[in-house]
């Protein structure tokens, strides 16, 4: 069976400060698959996922794009005085050019509910939790509604209660067709993910992929 990949990378080339992180990567996210990137730190995991989403251009190569892509970042640094709630945080998400309605409300309501953190919507985003601000972001992806998840480390600051929860919420968004990647170092996350690319020296590499989604 041939599965459509609506984010595609070609020969993508990229360097930090000349050092050579990515060299001719190709890597393809299915619909409906998740799909689990992984590597030693330093890698180039980040910067493939950023290249991805569109937050870095290639320095060659090219990527292939046939959906809007949202992509979860790892938990920010906040100010301390940074005026914004954690609902403001995911209506961000909803409001996105790329979001697929505008009905933000709602699927603010509901990204939140999602996610277990629908008691903390009116509380100052900065002032959460590494974890609690983990949750709230990945909310924030969930409400845009975009055919391409990418998260990097969505396990970053959780709690083991909190990382089967996101498991299952990238299980259910693969299950109605969104293409789902994740960087990760977690070996649940790893274990549940239905392909496997590993990136060693500059180079991806499918290293697993089940004949058929994997079910919890």
């Amino acid at each position: 069976m041939t599965e459509s990949s609506p984010a595609r990378a070609r020969a993508l080339f990229y360097a930090h400060d000349r050092k050579e992180v990515l060299s001719g990567v190709d890597i393809d996210l299915p619909a409906g698959r998740v799909t689990a990137i992984v590597g030693a730190n330093g890698a180039g995991k980040t910067t493939l996922v950023e290249l991805l989403a569109g937050v870095r251009s290639p320095q060659s190569g090219e990527v292939l794009l046939d959906a809007p892509v949202a992509l979860v970042v790892q938990r920010p640094d906040a100010p301390a005085m940074l005026p914004i709630t954690a609902r403001e945080v995911v209506a961000l998400g909803a409001a996105s050019p790329v979001a697929r309605s505008r009905t933000s409300g709602r699927r603010v309501r509901e990204a939140l509910e999602r996610v277990g953190a629908e008691s903390l919507a009116d509380a100052p985003f900065a002032r959460l939790s590494g974890g609690q601000r983990q949750r709230v972001l990945i909310a924030q992806g969930l409400a845009v509604g975009a055919g391409v998840l990418i998260l990097d480390e969505p396990a970053a600051g959780l709690d083991e209660r909190s990382r089967a929860r996101a498991r299952a919420i990238l299980r259910e968004e693969a299950d109605r067709g969104v293409a789902v990647a994740c960087v990760t170092h977690d070996a649940a996350d790893i274990e549940a993910a239905d392909r496997v690319v590993t990136l060693r020296d500059g180079v991806a590499t499918l290293t697993r992929e089940a004949s058929f989604p994997v079910k919890p």
